[in-house]
């Protein structure tokens, strides 16, 4: 099982790869990320990062069709190598499910080896099936967004996992650390967290409690 940070705030990504850095595997980002945060450029993105030992980085390649997405998968591969350094910096490339999505993936991995590609906005077992049919290292439900018109995403990875097996799910748009839990009980293989549930999943009354109590008794 693999913790990922979903953010493209760099104050936030500084501070969780230099403190949880024992658990992050990784950082995925997406477009609304980079407009919340004002990010109108991928390459300043990559510049501000580069330091960073983030690990496999999940960016966005966005094209109305596949040679436009290939086209972007490129440049990000080049902008990847440019600034980042370290042995682990590695990076996946975000396509949207679509057609032209698939056909990308596709190409991509026959162009070269060792290629990882991440289908999200996948809401259906069909879609999920259809994105690793196509090659995709990663299928990339939204639970949250899933949530959020009155479905249950809990059921949806369920029946993504009884055909796919859990070590090719992402799970996405986590809301709180309930959300966390129940993916780790269905072994589900990746999850990528805000960094407020990242935080949130350290607490518990009864650690604190027994923290306070062991300082208390050791310092007499």
């Amino acid at each position: 099982m693999r913790l990922f940070l979903d953010s493209a705030n760099i104050d936030e990504i500084e501070e969780a790869f230099e403190e949880y850095y024992p658990v992050l595997s990784g950082l995925t980002t997406n477009p609304t990320f980079f407009y919340r945060e004002g990010i109108i450029s991928i390459d300043s993105f990559f510049e501000q990062i580069g330091d960073i030992p983030i690990g496999e980085l999940h960016v966005e390649a966005m094209g109305d069709t596949c040679d436009k997405i290939v086209e972007q998968c490129d440049k990000l591969n080049e902008l990847n190598h440019h600034y980042r350094s370290n042995v682990d910096d590695s990076i996946a490339y975000k396509i949207p499910f679509s057609l032209h999505g698939l056909q990308a993936v596709e190409n991509l991995n026959t162009f070269a080896q060792n290629i990882k590609t991440n289908v999200h906005l996948i809401y259906s077992v069909n879609q999920a099936f259809l994105a690793l049919a196509a090659g995709a290292t990663y299928v990339c439900p939204l639970m949250g967004r899933y949530d959020d018109i009155g479905s249950d995403s809990l059921t949806l990875i369920d029946e993504i996992n009884s055909i796919l097996g859990n070590g090719s799910i992402l799970a996405a748009s986590i809301r709180h650390p309930s959300h966390v839990k129940s993916l780790l009980l269905k072994n589900v293989g990746n999850i990528t967290v805000p960094y407020k549930v990242l935080k949130l999943m350290m607490d518990h009354p009864l650690t604190e409690r027994g923290i306070l109590e062991f300082n208390e008794h050791e310092s007499r």
